[in-house]
């Protein structure tokens, strides 16, 4: 019977120091994190669909209520054992929310790993993305990465297309017959002065 209880309590202690769990925090810009070696974004989700080129094909106005989060990585070096990506919501109070996310997709190239999702702004700075990596001899290392740390993609501004001379001149000119003016005949500079001209004077003018 005491043989027995020793092996059993011999078996507990190899299955807990075998789940030994290292967590470590990301910080922007350290060599953990070059170390890593992943992508990761977070985005306005109408800036987004803007760097896309959507808005050329329905308007998109003002900012989203969403910031998009784009991770990116390669299953190598610290991450060739990444099994999951876990996203965590907490408070004051502790974790309101923590699930998986999905990390493959048909469209992955191999040894590929790549997740977006939306995540509303207020909520941005309580929420932690967790890299998981197990089969390590001394256990599993999990890497948390502060949501809220990670500046927010700007959009570039669009520079206006360049266009020769002619092109612009051809432009204009189809303004021009589109508005029923004239150019040749001054009227341009007539109509532009006109519409500077004040009310009183347009109708002492008959303007």
């Amino acid at each position: 019977m005491m043989r027995m209880v020793l092996s059993l309590l011999l078996v507990t202690a190899c299955a807990l120091r075998g789940s030994n769990l290292y967590r470590r925090e990301v910080k922007r810009g350290s060599d953990l994190e070059k170390e890593l070696g992943y992508e990761l974004s977070v985005q306005d989700k109408h800036d987004g669909m803007r760097a896309e080129g959507m808005d050329e094909t329905f308007p998109i106005e003002g900012p989203a209520l969403e910031d998009v989060v784009k991770f990116r990585g390669s299953v190598t070096g610290r991450l060739k054992d990444l099994f999951e990506l876990r996203l965590t919501l907490s408070d004051a109070n502790g974790t309101l929310l923590q699930v998986p996310l999905a990390i493959r997709t048909r469209w992955n190239k191999e040894n590929e790993i790549r997740v977006q999702f939306l995540i509303k702004k207020e909520l941005i700075n309580q929420a932690v993305l967790t890299i998981c990596c197990g089969a390590s001899p001394q256990g599993e290392n999990n890497y948390a990465i502060r949501l809220g740390d990670v500046p927010v993609l700007s959009l570039p501004e669009k520079s206006p297309p360049k266009k020769s001379l002619m092109e612009a001149v051809a432009i204009a000119e189809e303004f021009l017959r589109s508005q029923k003016i004239d150019a040749s005949k001054g009227v341009l500079v007539w109509v532009e002065f006109r519409n500077y001209l004040p009310m009183s004077v347009k109708t002492l003018a008959g303007i």
